[in-house]
């Protein structure tokens, strides 16, 4: 590419984004909102008609922090205090000045827990002088304590930011300090702290009707909106699949209890919150909105109206400054997509192992390079598809790329990873306020954009980016035109800098404004307002230069309480007027600097205005590509799954499965070869295995749906029924599988009947547990299901889990007829067991070791037909280290036992 337009245009692209990114601040446009809603979501009259949202208030174990405030206490501490009500279980951060403070008993609270001195204010009053207690960290800590609050205490945190507008102007608390922000789980947006490999999800749950429930669900930051109607027993698989992080649920229904178990069971990795939920009326389209947009909201069933007003309405009070782009809500159709219960997810690791998300299934195929792609991959991963027809076309544009050269894979690997992540800029407009660097970033994502959709066109592949860019890159041209990025060399200095108002209204401002993305004098009126400021910033300088002359050193500074005076050293003041003073710095005032610092102030509010101008004309225009851009973005995270899917087949030579038309109601599960890839990736890299892994077969079909497997522990039983379902998930994305062939009809669903594992909260034992995850297989599975069943009936007596694991594997095989691999230690008791009809329907394997010379155990971990007659229990209790004296009276008591 060096050389070709396309080099320039991705290196340009490269300029812009790496000079952006870096920016740790934002520039005094930050106040400005992109805010082009489609609907005009709420009346006025919102909090009178409903009443305060108290859903916000369910947060943790905080009450109030008095019974009673004194009067004589400060306004700031009421207006806290009665945001506290309020609130009465969020945490309230307060901006005192360049601080954020906690009052009350959450300071008494939380100090400990975030690593904060505990201090008293003392409150002046007849009857004395009563103490306050109070934590305070600087402003620009504040997103690492939000962390800690929202994601590892799991608070709901009310912030209260300074309005420096209204400071010293006679101004009621509540405009000096208004609510800005609510952050929950769910609602996170712009935080530096939000997961960009994950999509983040807020859900709501409505009834619809005495049998059915309505999920609704949507990541704020893309502002897609997605609904299912189910039964009422299927809420906890969706829950499972959508994995939201906060969940809506209406406050103070009784109709809820029967379903409150299913909720509750996400309360440890989901904030539930309770809600009111506002009447569907209150939802209010725009008068220049469409007649059919009209018809479809109405079109949609009650109850998802209802949670979709819900979640606006939750969103629009967590951020009411920040108005966020929430799309049309479209159906999820659960017909479309493999049914994969909570228990499969978690047995088969898909996106996280014992060690988190290293190890997961995820973590071992994921090739993408963007934000967007590796977002996009898990969406996959949860939700295999169930239509031939797509899973084909994906196939073939995995295909497509496996095909490439290595050259055109690693430029177009290199392009999406300096892609910004544009899906999120575009809603962080709103809660960000739409500042010149956000238009930055979106102007160097555009030109990435253009970088792939001509690589693409080069080796032909279908891209609909080229006409999806036409407006986007026009407005992209003027952006860079217009905006100016900082300067390479100073980059580092920008972080040394704060956003406080103290700051922003100093003569710091505008040097602080020469490294910041700041809007070009591409006006006359912008030309005569940059003029003016080299001007004032030339008289600021010589004044500085007179004043250190005169006093030896001095800084020229800002407050609310002092307004423009000048720090130097006590020593050497002789006859100034004085402001404040003590042994070190004395503030003076001096007439130069109060006439230049409101100059300065004049000309900063000149500026904002005239950028405004042209910041409003690129939100009104990039309100209008706004759609299209979603598409792009969408359609580039496609590619980095495409390329991230075949990068992965060449690596792990894998192949493509060839999926049946199910037309004849035959069942087909042939894997030829098959491996199990989480597993042999770590073999590689721990260097575990001189050979390598062992590959295996399996066939299923509906003659013969089932599999037994016996055999020791360790003979690898287990790794052979979870590779063959991860084999059916990865078909089922589009994938290649690692095997040497595979062909299968399509998987409705897969079942997990794996590990132990209790529920005593809810009264459940290790073995009800597995009781119940075995019945939910023998009642709900289909012949188009697959079934991994690892030691059915081992927790309890040797007679009852015998009976029961023979009654489950007769089950499967003659009345549900699931494909299913059952690996069993009660291999030749079950065998024994079966009569000749249902034993024609089981294949039986049977994993082998042999002993070397010493007397230990060897496993070729090849598996073989027949029926183990042995588990070995002894030998591998001996390999665990057991005791000798101990295993010695074990073998005498195996060799007394009939």
């Amino acid at each position: 590419m060096r050389g070709s337009s396309n080099g320039i245009i991705l290196n340009q692209a490269k300029a812009i984004y790496h000079r952006t990114n870096v920016l740790k601040v934002a520039i005094p446009l930050s106040s400005y909102c992109f805010n082009l809603p489609k609907f005009r979501h709420f009346s006025t009259n919102f909090d009178a008609e409903i009443g305060s949202t108290s859903g916000l208030s369910k947060a943790g174990p905080l009450g109030p922090p008095l019974e009673n405030l004194p009067t004589f206490a400060p306004s700031m501490l009421h207006h806290i205090y009665n945001i506290q009500k309020t609130y009465p279980d969020a945490v309230i951060l307060t901006q005192v000045g360049s601080f954020m403070e906690i009052y009350f008993d959450q300071a008494v609270e939380l100090a400990s827990k975030l690593d904060l001195k505990l201090a008293k204010k003392a409150q002046t009053s007849p009857e004395g002088n009563p103490t306050v207690s109070f934590a305070g960290f600087p402003v620009q800590q504040k997103e690492k304590y939000e962390k800690i609050l929202v994601r590892d205490l799991g608070k709901t945190v009310v912030v209260l930011m300074q309005n420096s507008a209204k400071i010293g102007n006679g101004s009621s608390e509540e405009e000096k300090r208004p609510v800005s922000r609510i952050l929950t789980p769910g609602t996170l947006v712009s935080e530096s702290f939000v997961d960009q490999d994950s999509n983040n999800y807020l859900a709501a749950v409505k009834l619809s009707g005495t049998k059915h429930v309505s999920l609704v669900w949507t990541d704020v930051v893309s502002g897609k909106v997605r609904y299912q109607i189910m039964l009422h027993d299927e809420l906890g698989n969706a829950l499972a699949r959508v994995n939201p992080s906060e969940i809506l649920v209406p406050q103070n229904s009784r109709r809820l209890d029967f379903i409150n178990e299913t909720i509750s069971v996400y309360a440890a990795t989901a904030k539930v919150s309770p809600y009111k939920f506002p009447p569907k009326e209150m939802l209010q389209v725009e008068s220049n909105s469409t007649e059919s947009k009209r018809f479809y909201l109405d079109s949609l069933p009650s109850a998802v109206q209802s949670a979709y007003v819900g979640l606006i309405a939750y969103i629009n009070e967590c951020m009411p400054e920040a108005p966020i782009d929430i799309e049309d809500p479209t159906e999820f159709l659960a017909k479309d997509v493999m049914q994969i219960d909570s228990r499969a997810r978690s047995a088969l690791e898909i996106l996280e192992s014992p060690k988190g998300k290293h190890g997961s299934l995820f973590s071992i195929i994921k090739r993408t390079k963007s934000f967007g792609g590796g977002r996009l991959l898990q969406e996959w991963l949860l939700a295999p598809l169930q239509n031939i027809d797509t899973i084909k076309q994906r196939q073939d544009n995995v295909s497509f790329f496996m095909n490439q050269s290595y050259v055109f894979i690693r430029q177009l690997q290199e392009t999406l990873a300096e892609l910004p992540d544009g899906q999120r800029h575009i809603q962080r407009f709103g809660a960000n306020g739409s500042d010149s660097s956000n238009l930055l970033l979106l102007a160097s994502s555009v030109r990435f954009l253009k970088v792939i959709s001509d690589m693409l066109e080069r080796v032909g592949y279908t891209s609909p980016l080229s006409t999806l860019l036409v407006g986007p890159l026009e407005l992209a041209d003027d952006i860079s035109k217009t905006i100016e990025s900082p300067k390479q060399d100073e980059e580092n200095k920008i972080s040394d800098y704060t956003t406080s108002p103290q700051i922003l209204a100093s003569s710091n401002y505008a040097y602080l404004r020469r490294y910041l993305p700041v809007l070009l004098p591409v006006t006359p009126r912008l030309a005569e307002l940059h003029d003016r400021q080299v001007a004032i910033d030339e008289k600021i300088g010589r004044l500085h230069s007179e004043l250190t002359q005169k006093f030896g050193r001095c800084e020229l500074k800002w407050s609310p309480g002092h307004y423009y005076y000048v720090q130097v050293p006590t020593t050497a003041v002789k006859g100034e007027r004085i402001l404040k003073m003590n042994k070190r710095v004395s503030y003076i005032e001096t007439p130069e600097w109060t006439a230049l610092g409101q100059s300065q102030s004049e000309l900063d509010n000149d500026l904002k205005c005239a950028e405004k101008e042209l910041l409003d004309e690129f939100k009104e225009r990039l309100g209008g590509y706004r759609p299209a851009l979603r598409k792009a973005f969408a359609f580039a995270d496609e590619v980095d799954v495409y390329q991230s899917l075949a990068t992965l087949a060449n690596e792990k030579n894998m192949v493509k499965p060839i999926f049946i038309e199910n037309d004849t109601k035959e069942s087909v599960f042939n894997i030829t070869g098959g491996r199990h890839v989480t597993v042999e990736t770590g073999l590689v890299l721990n260097a575990t295995s001189a050979g390598g892994f062992v590959k295996n077969n399996c066939h299923l079909s509906s003659k013969k749906p089932v599999v037994m497997i016996s055999g020791p522990n360790m003979g690898g039983k287990s790794t052979f029924i979870r590779q063959n379902a991860i084999i059916a998930l990865l078909a089922h994305i589009g994938s290649y599988v690692p095997a040497d062939s595979a062909e299968l009809t399509v998987v409705d669903k897969i079942y997990c009947r794996l590990g132990a594992g209790d529920d005593l909260f809810n009264g459940r034992s290790t073995f009800m547990m597995e009781m119940l995850e075995t019945a939910a297989i023998l009642r709900d599975a289909t012949s188009r299901s697959l079934a991994i069943l690892d030691e059915v009936g081992r927790g309890t007596s040797g007679k009852d889990g015998i009976a029961i694991a023979f009654a489950t594997i007769k089950h499967l095989a003659d009345r549900t007829k699931c494909r299913t691999l059952f690996a069993t230690h009660y291999g030749t008791e079950i065998w024994n067991l079966l009569d000749k009809d249902t034993a024609e329907s089981i294949t039986p394997l049977q994993a082998s070791a042999d002993l070397d010379s010493s007397g230990d155990l060897i496993f070729d971990y090849e598996l073989k037909k027949g029926v183990s007659k042995s588990s070995y229990g002894l030998m591998i209790a001996k390999m665990a280290g057991y005791p000798d004296i101990a295993l010695k009276e074990a073998v005498e008591v195996q060799n007394n036992i009939s």
